[in-house]
């Protein structure tokens, strides 16, 4: 729901059902880096030029949204270790997992005091960008995919 420039609520189906519901003060949109500039852009916030060529009613024109959105090309590469030394093994063994536990809890050190992605590297490939434009990132475990539990 627009008021001039300003979003003061939504409309959205509950059930079924078409709802609204308002606001008074600030409406923070997060749907991430993909999906908040699609939900604008679906209201009719946005480039007007590229709002018009897919024939969504332009409500609020802003050039920005969704500028710098940019595909993700991701490659894996998965490696089968000689010797039981990645993250899966402690996870994948009860009593590794608790001695991974007991480390972290007596001396602060272990897998559980690092992020997933413990080595990233940016790096610039195309010599025409000025910023980085290729990302690498190395991850201690493997798995199908988030929440599937990870490989053996």
């Amino acid at each position: 729901m627009l008021d001039g420039g300003r979003v003061t609520g939504i409309d959205y189906l509950k059930a079924g059902q078409p709802t609204t519901a308002s606001c008074a003060g600030e409406i923070v949109l997060a749907g991430g880096a993909v999906n908040s500039p699609q939900l604008l852009q679906l209201s009719g916030i946005g480039p007007a030029e590229h709002l018009q060529s897919l024939g969504i009613e332009v409500r609020h024109a802003m050039e920005g949204v969704g500028r710098d959105l940019q595909d993700h090309l991701q490659v894996r590469s998965l490696y089968r270790l000689n010797r039981p030394i990645s993250v899966s093994n402690d996870v994948n063994n009860l009593l590794r997992w608790m001695l991974v536990g007991i480390d972290f809890a007596l001396r602060s050190r272990g897998p559980l005091t690092f992020s997933a992605g413990s080595v990233c590297i940016f790096t610039k490939i195309l010599p025409e960008s000025a910023t980085p434009d290729l990302q690498f990132h190395f991850i201690p475990f493997s798995a199908d995919k988030p929440g599937t539990g990870l490989h053996p």
